[in-house]
């Protein structure tokens, strides 16, 4: 089993959905992958689409409340991290990646969260997808794991991005 297979597996055994996605690329490589907002792929799915190592994989959001904030730059989610130290201390620990540019910080989230935008930053959830390990951006850079803490878990999306921040988003 290739390494691409076996993390889409590790998702769908934690009861999220991942889709493929065109390698070197984020367009997903399946015909309807919005049916997957509602429905988990099965195995059988997993292990024929992730067979070859020349695709990409996209983490569904809104499963059981993930939520990825999408730092498009680097620079940002330092000022974030630095944020969080003192507002929400235990966020800079949850599951993270670096992206082409930026980074993804995932949660699980209790308050139903829509996606948005705010300068900088895309909230991804319900509706949505990320791209993740060990995929390839069309840049041609990988995403790969900065922390692979568990998924932190918390009420409500102010718990871990700064009230100025949601009153843009």
């Amino acid at each position: 089993m290739n390494t691409l297979t076996a993390t889409a597996e590790h998702w769908l055994n934690d009861g999220i959905a991942c889709i493929p996605v065109a390698y070197r690329d984020k367009r997903p490589a399946v015909a309807s992958w919005r049916e997957f907002q509602t429905r988990l792929p099965t195995l059988a799915e997993i292990r024929q689409w992730f067979q070859s190592r020349l695709t990409n994989m996209a983490i569904v959001t809104g499963w059981r409340g993930l939520v990825v904030l999408d730092f498009d730059q680097r620079p940002l989610y330092e000022l974030w991290r630095d944020w969080s130290r003192e507002a929400a201390p235990n966020a800079r620990f949850s599951h993270t990646v670096q992206t082409s540019r930026g980074v993804h910080v995932y949660f699980f989230i209790d308050e139903p969260t829509p996606t948005a935008k705010a300068p900088g930053i895309d909230i991804k959830a319900a509706g949505g997808y990320v791209l993740a390990p060990p995929s390839i951006h069309p840049s041609g850079r990988p995403y790969r794991l900065l922390s692979d803490a568990p998924i932190l878990r918390v009420d409500r999306l102010a718990c871990v991005v700064p009230p100025g921040l949601l009153a843009l988003a």
